[in-house]
């Protein structure tokens, strides 16, 4: 009885401080937008409502979108960590085809420059071509190769399965 408690504490002790290595590491907020020819992804910097306005304006005429920018705000622990990534996965579908496209951005860090941070990356000339219409994304952090955190689009598992089931009939 007394190596079950025991064991239990430790167990519980073991559970509660991994608990406390993972919390320190977070996927806060990711989004995604467009950006017009000069990179641009507002027309008036600093105005919320006008951003969305022109959001809104990009995202209704393919032609004068030159890119999406995806922007993650992470946490992860002091700078104690010498290395890690994040690591952005897209789905996308090409409008003209149907086809459903996937993208992989990695950004490496070879140490936090702070406690959190954002990370930018851009999908832009040929490769948005080919890329398409974001359908789903899931952003991970990585160390050592090893997901610390992720968070991922409510339809991330559901173009998951639909990209495995068309490959299933390829």
């Amino acid at each position: 009885m007394r190596h079950a408690l025991l064991l239990s504490a430790l167990l519980a002790l073991t559970l509660s401080s991994r608990a406390e290595v993972s919390s320190d590491w977070d996927v806060l907020k990711v989004q995604h937008e467009f950006m017009d020819s000069e990179g641009e992804t507002a027309s008036v910097i600093g105005d919320l409502k006008e951003k969305a306005k022109y959001q809104r304006e990009l995202s209704l005429d393919a032609k004068k979108v030159a890119g999406i920018r995806f922007l993650v705000h992470w946490k992860a622990p002091s700078s104690q960590i010498p290395k890690f990534a994040v690591k952005i996965e897209a789905r996308g579908v090409v409008p003209a085809t149907n086809e459903e496209t996937f993208t992989q951005i990695i950004k490496l860090y070879q140490q936090t420059p702070s406690f959190s941070g954002w990370t930018t990356a851009d999908i832009t000339g040929n490769h948005l071509a080919k890329f398409g219409r974001v359908i789903a994304w899931k952003v991970t952090l990585l160390q050592d190769g090893r997901p610390m955190a992720s968070r991922a689009s409510f339809t991330w598992d559901e173009a998951a399965a639909a990209a495995a089931r068309n490959k299933e009939k390829s």
